[in-house]
């Protein structure tokens, strides 16, 4: 008996609980919503990085400052790729030369001394074939030994071959330099600048400007502070690439037709003015919301809405992310 009183006891509570419960739930759906759409400012970002590692020699951009296109944000040192560069600058000079050399073939001190050992060399030669000559008599009549024989012929050998070689040598400077020496020293030339030209490029990194105007909004190096390869040194927006982000269901996309205006409300200063609908899309299945969420129709699909504000209203934006009441047609402010 004992039990059964508990059990109804019980199921009075729960059947209780369950009546509170929906209660709440009604109330919930019956509160009104706040009036307008709220959405954020979203800005194009510029990240500036240096591609050669340095340090920073000066800074000229501050946080929350407006450099107008073209400005100097960052100035940076690289003392190791100086030294690189005379290095090229050398190598660059030396391959000049020996192309120039090249070009222009042996100089009259080449020729002559070519000439001059040519002449020494036939002078050898003429001696060696006479003694030749009189040693060969004196063999044909067993005067002399065949050891003295074969040195001379062999002092003979030499001398010739020290003539062809001199006349060699004469001929190929007197014909000039062959195109595949002019070839291959033009190439080298060619492999110099462009290592110098590609330094020279790099060193101009040292100089962080900016091509369009940009809205600074963090400077992460401070002067002397060691600059990483492909780290970011200074952040912030394009001001005149200002847009608005918001997401709504697809019950109330009527609302934010592309090209429509809109007015809306800066929460930050209260300056109030029209955003145009730029484009609409389907966010990702995540953001499918179900029954389960107030307000929301079961697996309604959500939308995320892109807005430009006019340009009298951009500069009345406090900055990235700030805050935007939008009203569409038949809401009120």
């Amino acid at each position: 008996m004992k039990d059964l009183k508990l059990l109804a006891l019980i199921g009075a509570v729960s059947l209780l609980l369950m009546a509170v419960i929906a209660w709440f739930a009604i109330q919930q759906r019956a509160q009104p919503l706040q009036p307008g759409y709220p959405a954020r400012v979203v800005a194009e970002t510029l990240h500036f990085t240096t591609k050669v590692p340095g340090r920073v020699l000066e800074v000229h951009a501050h946080e929350g400052q407006l450099m107008p296109a073209g400005s100097l944000l960052m100035t940076l040192d690289f003392p190791e790729l100086e030294a690189k560069i005379s290095q090229a600058e050398g190598a660059v000079g030396a391959a000049q030369a020996q192309y120039e050399l090249a070009l222009n073939g042996p100089s009259a001190f080449d020729t002559g001394r070519a000439r001059a050992s040519l002449e020494a060399a036939e002078a050898q030669y003429q001696l060696a074939k006479r003694s030749l000559d009189r040693i060969s008599a004196l063999y044909s009549d067993s005067l002399i030994a065949a050891q003295d024989f074969d040195e001379m012929q062999a002092r003979y050998q030499a001398a010739a071959a020290q003539k062809q070689a001199a006349a060699l040598l004469f001929e190929d400077l007197m014909a000039g330099t062959r195109q595949e020496k002019i070839s291959m020293a033009q190439g080298d030339l060619q492999r110099t600048e462009a290592t110098l030209h590609e330094l020279r490029g790099l060193y101009e990194e040292r100089f962080i400007r900016t091509a369009d105007a940009v809205h600074i909004e963090s400077v992460n190096l401070r002067r002397g502070e060691l600059a990483p390869q492909g780290y970011t040194l200074i952040s912030g927006y394009l001001p005149d690439q200002v847009y608005i982000r918001l997401s709504v269901p697809e019950s109330e996309l009527s609302h934010f037709q592309e090209g429509v205006s809109i007015h809306g409300k800066i929460s930050a200063n209260g300056a109030e003015g029209q955003f145009r609908v730029l484009s609409r899309r389907v966010l990702p299945g995540y953001a499918v919301r179900s029954a389960a969420f107030p307000n929301s129709s079961f697996e309604e699909q959500w939308f995320e809405i892109r807005m430009r504000p006019d340009t009298a209203l951009l500069e009345q934006l406090p900055g990235n992310g700030a805050q935007v009441i939008l009203y569409p047609e038949g809401e009120d402010a």
